[in-house]
This record gives C-alpha cells, sequence and structure tokens, in this order.
C-alpha cells in the first residue's frame, strides 16, 4: 500500500506494511517527535510523558499489530493491541515533515484490513475530543463515539490509566470503527 500528497510539495512515495523486529527500535524517537506538536498547544504533558520502549512492542509486532510507513526510513507507525478482544489503536504517530500526506489514515486503513482479517468486526481507540489531529481527525476517517456503558474492563483500565497520568486535564473520549 501506498499513500501520496494532496498539497502543493511533491508527494512522496510512502510505502505502509507491517513491521520487522528490528524496525521496531526506531519507532520509540519517532513517537517522541510526532508528540511535539502537542507543546505547542499548551499540552507539553503528553509530549513529557515517556515513549513506549521497543520491548512494549513485543505482543503487538508478533501479531502483526505493527504497521509502518517508510520512505527510505520509517516516517510513522501504527500500533494495535487487543483490549477487551478487540483491536485497539495504542499508538499512531507520524514525523512532523510527513504531516500532510495522508499517511495516518494509510496506516489507520492498512491496520483495519489487519484486523478484519483476523476476524474483527471494529477497532477502538482512545484520543483527546477536541485537538484537531485526534478526535475530530478520527471522525473525518469515520470513527465513531463510544459511549462509556459500551466500555468493556480493558477499556476502563486504560481510562483509569490515563487519570493516573494526568491527561483528564483535557477531554478524552473513546472511539470505534467498524470493519
Amino acid at each position: 500500500m501506498s499513500a501520496h500528497a494532496n498539497n502543493a510539495d511533491a508527494s512522496p512515495t510512502v510505502l505502509v506494511r507491517p513491521a520487522t523486529a528490528t524496525e521496531v527500535a526506531s519507532l520509540p524517537q519517532i513517537e517522541q517527535e510526532a508528540d511535539e506538536i502537542f507543546r505547542r498547544i499548551g499540552m507539553g504533558l503528553v509530549t513529557d510523558l515517556p515513549a513506549s520502549a521497543p520491548s512494549d512492542y513485543a505482543d503487538s509486532l508478533a501479531a502483526g499489530g505493527v504497521i509502518i510507513a517508510f520512505t527510505d526510513r520509517t516516517v510513522g507507525f501504527v500500533r494495535v493491541d487487543r483490549v477487551d478482544g478487540v483491536p485497539h489503536v495504542e499508538q499512531l504517530s507520524v514525523l512532523p515533515e510527513y504531516r500532510g500526506y495522508r499517511i495516518g489514515a494509510a496506516l489507520l486503513d492498512a491496520a483495519a484490513q489487519w484486523a478484519k482479517s483476523d476476524g474483527a468486526d471494529r477497532m477502538t481507540l482512545c484520543t483527546f475530543r477536541d485537538v484537531p489531529w485526534n478526535g475530530p481527525y478520527y471522525a473525518r476517517l469515520g470513527w465513531t463515539l463510544l459511549p462509556e456503558p459500551d466500555y468493556g474492563p480493558g477499556l476502563l483500565r486504560l481510562r483509569q490509566n490515563e487519570i493516573e497520568a494526568g491527561l483528564h486535564a483535557w477531554p478524552r473520549q473513546v472511539m470505534t470503527r467498524s470493519l
């Protein structure tokens, strides 16, 4: 799968595919660089949280749920875990200089294809409700709000972890996408 830009700059050719074990080592750095954008809108806490360690990807990687976007190097990734038996987007990150090329959308589509081929009929994610590249972005891509009464115990735990990390300072929500 490839993604191409719809903006005036020359669009890079970006290929999307499952990550290999050796590629996982670069993902925490990509996550940190991508998260710097939060600092610009007064959400430095998000940027200051530690990125996942490469070892945190082991289960997702073994299941095929780590998908990368690359040109001559890895420029973005999506990590999908299982929460309450449902594929859950744990992280979506794209390097700042590659924003605007629909790479995030391509990664999410690849994750949805993977999840569907694994027998899932939906996916979930937790996101900031009002941050333009979070809740509104996912809504444009077809994700919808998952009401709290529909959370399973795993999603409730994730939401509690977010509160303990201080992320409740900004409205958060759980969203779902039908496959």
